[in-house]
């Protein structure tokens, strides 16, 4: 969360200080706006600094269920605890504020898509934090562009997903005023599987997932976007070829399906479930005799301990 803050205090403080505590110099702006604005000013909220203080809107966006990695209380109570931090550390001015509101949304797209036009229209939004959820988040980081007088930045620890890896500087780039603050995303671990596969020269590969596994990491089917992600870059090996292993839709236990879909036809299997359903996995595997002899390689994907 401390990553996320600083793109919000990075903003406030330059408008705040007339002498930014660090370069700009190398720093450029685009000042382009993704829908043709009408005559109207901008609304009195949606001006930042006053001759006296500075004061940022800050709509939090995330569910309020706390199973879920980042939840809404656990980041607004963070955010203040940052906030307070940075101005004690003078890299924030004390004459500016934060003034956070936090908006549940359940970890549903139609939520989340209603959240942020509340943001607008309700709490004069500088700024989102969130969503996680990549449906959420897809809905949410599509419209921003288009509210708000030059839109709303999305600033999220989320967006996993293949789509939002890809460019965003032009309005015309769906996700162009996301940002991502992950340390990693699936599009990563893709591109570390495409490597492995490369170097050990392998053509096949068995996927095994539970799609409703780790839903409290990215939300909804996180497992099967994380494959889907890995699978949109190894798909460009040449004659590279795989086995969809959607347990859920298959109705396959473990068993059956290690030894149906598996069998001889795969010797890389490629997990995503949690750790309870992995372990069960690794057991059925043992009791077909899949660990011994180094015919199989198990790789699996947690995204959350």
């Amino acid at each position: 969360m401390y990553l996320v803050l600083f793109f919000l205090l990075l903003f406030g403080a330059i408008q705040a200080q007339k002498d930014p505590a660090w370069p700009i110099d190398n720093c450029t702006s685009i000042a382009e706006s993704c829908r043709e604005r009408d005559k109207k000013p901008a609304r009195s909220c949606d001006i930042i600094c006053s001759p006296e203080n500075c004061t940022i809107n800050v709509v939090v966006i995330l569910p309020k269920n706390n199973t879920y990695v980042v939840s809404m209380d656990k980041a607004v109570t963070t955010l203040l605890i940052a906030e307070e931090d940075a101005k004690n550390q003078s890299l924030l001015n004390n004459n500016v504020d934060l003034n956070v509101v936090a908006l549940d949304d359940n970890c549903e797209q139609a939520f989340a898509t209603i959240a942020s036009l509340d943001a607008y229209t309700e709490y004069c939004a500088h700024v989102i934090f969130g969503p996680v959820c990549d449906f959420c988040l897809a809905s949410v980081g599509r419209i921003a562009k288009f509210i708000g007088y030059d839109g709303i930045p999305v600033i999220t620890p989320g967006g996993f997903t293949y789509d939002f890896t890809k460019k965003k500087t032009e309005c015309q780039d769906e996700y162009y005023m996301v940002v991502n603050t992950g340390l990693v995303d699936y599009r990563s671990f893709g591109e570390f599987f495409h490597l492995l596969m490369k170097e050990y020269n392998w053509q096949k590969v068995a996927l095994m997932y539970e799609k409703h596994d780790q839903n409290e990491v990215g939300g909804e089917r996180s497992c099967q976007l994380l494959l889907e992600s890995v699978m949109e870059d190894i798909l460009e090996i040449e004659k590279f070829t795989y086995n969809d292993g959607d347990l859920f839709l298959s109705g396959l236990s473990y068993e059956e399906h290690l030894r149906t879909e598996v069998g001889v036809k795969y010797g890389i299997i490629v997990l995503c479930s949690n750790g309870e359903n992995t372990r069960r996995i690794m057991l059925k595997a043992e009791r077909l005799k899949m660990i011994d002899k180094g015919e199989y390689v198990f790789f699996n994907f947690l995204l959350h301990n």
